[in-house]
């Protein structure tokens, strides 16, 4: 956009996951924005819909260096705030502000409204003291609120009030671009479309660029000249409002718009909604952008070490049974009952399945510990190694255990089974 005066170039915003007590070490990344490119034009009203986590109350932090990106450029009138040290973006706070989300906890509970609205006025003397009353009270006002008020606190304000109380915050050193992030959730329905007019007046009289952020299609679709539809960090489609919501054209888009409920019963009987399973990921795994946690389809994952260890327990019950009808062809059977117990022979007889139900004891767990907790935690060879010599060690422990309680090979062989069924299931699933 030719005339734009903020611009959005490849933002990156990642949070680092670390795991460990004592030693830290990297578990992953969370790319809250990952790779975002927008641009604001003056006197536009820019509308961010997405659903809860995709990452929009993060970029609006990172467009006001209140979270620092991790790369790209955020470009206000030609100039790269993410570049400018701290005292250079104190000046640059008067050009962006923001309205907060929540009016309850936006406002210092300890400040009249006069202090609130007064405080940035002398910070930035944007005005001669003398002429601060002057200026609370317009800009009360301004808001739709009596210039008698300012002397009382937050608590003795409605919720509509507050929020009303916050733009005029945001309004007092006449910025030239609004972040508005959700400024409505919060209130009633009635409330919400007092806001939205407030809010489409003073663009309108003051020429501010909004950036408008919110998860209500509906509302967007009000206030907004263009919409970005923003999903896992990434802006999946971008467009005039009017296209974007009534012919919309990406699978998630078309989602979100079908949510919409209608005031018409006939039609709201009528309508397809459209259902997407499970819920964004929160993990730092690397995840596509198309992708959906999916509880239902994540279990199936199990699916495969489960039947690895339904596979082993049922060979070594076979395997067992097979054993046992030999000996009993033979006639061996009772030789097998009487013969005396040797444990040191028997726990070297059977040393080879110890190991390898050790070994798979150990995968089992680091499997578990790389789906919970990531690849770099528990992905690697020194730890399998660790993990599956405790185990061996523990069964082969067991086992000496069984053969010397056990009175006769028949007995030592009941006990094994008894104790390694229910730890391969366990392992397994």
């Amino acid at each position: 956009m030719s005339d734009a005066i903020l611009e959005l170039h490849d933002v990156k915003t990642h949070f680092p996951v670390e795991k460990g007590f004592l030693i830290k070490r990297p578990a992953g990344i969370v790319k809250a924005v990952d790779g975002v490119t927008l641009s604001l034009g003056r006197g536009e009203v820019l509308g961010l819909v997405g659903e809860s986590g995709c990452g929009k109350s993060t970029l609006a932090r990172t467009i006001l260096q209140l979270v620092p990106a991790t790369a790209g450029t955020v470009v206000l009138e030609g100039r790269n705030l993410a570049a400018d040290s701290a005292a250079e973006l104190l000046a640059v706070r008067r050009e962006l502000q923001m309205i907060f989300q929540d009016p309850y906890a936006s406002l210092n509970p300890r400040m009249t409204v006069f202090a609130t609205l007064a405080e940035p006025l002398r910070v930035h003397r944007r005005c001669p003291p003398a002429e601060v009353d002057d200026r609370v009270a317009s800009l009360m006002q301004l808001v739709g609120l009596a210039p008698r008020f300012m002397q009382k606190y937050p608590h003795e304000f409605s919720g509509g009030q507050r929020q009303r109380i916050a733009i005029a915050r945001a309004l007092a050193l006449e910025p030239k671009v609004i972040v508005a992030d959700e400024p409505v959730s919060a209130l009633d329905v009635s409330v919400q479309a007092q806001i939205l007019n407030l809010l489409s007046q003073l663009v309108r009289r003051m020429q501010l660029s909004l950036i408008f952020i919110a998860h209500d299609l509906s509302v967007v679709k009000h206030i907004s000249d263009r919409v970005a539809v923003m999903y896992l960090g990434k802006i999946v489609e971008l467009g005039p409002a009017v296209d974007v919501i009534e012919r919309p054209r990406h699978p998630y888009t078309r989602a979100l718009v079908s949510a919409i409920p209608t005031p018409n019963p006939d039609v709201e009987r009528t309508r397809q909604r459209i259902v997407l399973a499970g819920d964004p990921p929160s993990l730092p795994f690397e995840i596509r952008a198309h992708a959906r946690y999916n509880p239902a389809a994540s279990s199936r994952l199990n699916i495969v070490p489960g039947l690895v260890g339904t596979i082993l327990t049922m060979t070594m019950l076979i395997f067992t049974a097979l054993s046992v009808t030999r000996e009993v062809e033979r006639g061996t059977m009772e030789s097998l009952l009487s013969m005396p117990i040797r444990p040191v022979e028997v726990m070297f007889g059977k040393i080879i399945p110890y190991v390898m139900v050790g070994f798979l004891q150990a995968a089992m767990i680091l499997g578990i510990g790389i789906f919970l907790f990531g690849v770099p935690v528990f992905g690697s060879l020194s730890l399998l190694a660790l993990l599956s010599t405790l185990f061996i060690t523990a069964n082969l422990a067991i086992g000496y255990t069984f053969s010397t309680l056990a009175q006769n090979q028949l007995q030592a062989m009941q006990l094994s089974i008894m104790f390694f069924l229910p730890s391969i299931l366990l392992s397994g699933f």
